[in-house]
């Protein structure tokens, strides 16, 4: 009786786990400007963070990140502030059932990040082959988009091909945000990319600028995957 309620502890943990922060943070609307400046610099990082490995060797091809947080290698056009290590944000957890990391590149130091990136590495364990919680979670990430887009304006996910082993990008707006979703393996990549915003401008002129960014975020997501290990 005592090991059924472990492992189903653990499963709710883990699969709750990706579901919670990969809804992303609550937005503050930026500061109205006429067009999409520069988004600003990479923050350092802090040197206290403990990015030990949880003891024992976890099965599954991926076991986590080369570094704390992923490297982004090149400045891709119109986001410099993207660009090198990401900044392990508070929710970053490396746990024996999986690793969860939450990361952001922001504009300057204003506390507002330019992309967020949730890698979760899921690991063989009580509950489960951590490749089939990936497939599992990556399921339900696509139903869900697929119900929150059933509004009026709202463009459904797109799938994309050659991104990982499954990839679906979606388009936020309203938010001035687009999504990107992939799975490799046992992991699952989450990235968000916001842009700059302006009051005045109408529903055509948002989902045009945010969709510009289709191959900015898919390459990205290239860098994301090229560090897991």
């Amino acid at each position: 009786m005592l090991k059924a309620l472990c492992r189903n502890a653990i499963k709710s943990f883990s699969i709750g786990m990706t579901l919670i922060l990969a809804s992303g943070c609550t937005l503050v609307k930026p500061d109205p400007l006429p067009t999409i400046p520069s988004l600003g610099s990479t923050p350092s990082h802090p040197s206290s963070l403990n990015t030990q490995m949880p003891s024992g060797t976890p099965s599954g091809r991926w076991h986590g990140l080369r570094s704390t947080c992923p490297v982004v290698e090149q400045e891709l056009p119109g986001l410099p502030g993207i660009v090198g290590e990401g900044y392990p944000e508070p929710e970053y957890l490396d746990m024996q059932v999986a690793l969860s990391a939450t990361c952001s590149w922001r504009r300057g130091n204003n506390g507002r990040p330019t992309m967020r990136a949730l890698v979760s590495v899921y690991r063989d364990a009580a509950d489960g082959p951590g490749k089939q919680k990936a497939i599992n979670i990556f399921r339900r990430l696509r139903k869900e988009s697929e119900e929150a887009l059933k509004r009026p304006g709202l463009r459904l996910p797109r799938d994309e091909h050659g991104v990982g082993e499954e990839a679906f990008l979606t388009v936020h707006p309203e938010e001035m945000r687009i999504s990107l979703r992939a799975r490799s393996e046992n992991a699952v990549v989450i990235l968000n990319i916001w842009l700059k915003d302006d009051w005045d401008y109408d529903d055509r002129r948002r989902i045009e600028l945010v969709s510009a960014q289709r191959s900015n975020i898919i390459a990205l997501m290239g860098d994301v995957l090229d560090d897991l290990r």
